[in-house]
């Protein structure tokens, strides 16, 4: 059995594959807390959240990434600044990355 391919297919083919692999990954901060609930509190005028979470665990209070696994609000946010307290947290300047 005899395979042939056209050289239009192999090019497209080619180009498609150097486009993921050019893409690059999203960027994600250095630091995260994972909390098992938690939930956005606010919304502020310039389009941000402040959110809150319990059960956290992680590391980091500027530029940080937080999951929340659980609740209405679970997801990742990135978030300008936080304040980790005895497993809870506190988040403000907080963005939507992936809900």
């Amino acid at each position: 059995m005899k395979i042939t391919r056209s050289v239009p297919a192999l090019a497209v083919g080619a180009a498609a594959m150097a486009g993921t692999l050019l893409t690059a990954p999203p960027a994600y901060a250095a630091d995260l807390h994972d909390c098992w609930f938690g939930g956005l509190t606010a919304e502020t005028e310039e389009g941000y959240y402040e959110l809150w979470g319990g059960s956290c665990s992680g590391f980091g209070y500027v530029d940080v990434d937080v999951k929340i696994r659980s609740g209405t609000d679970a997801g990742l946010y990135h978030c300008g600044h936080v304040f980790p307290w005895n497993g809870t947290l506190e988040g403000w300047r907080c963005e939507v990355i992936q809900p």
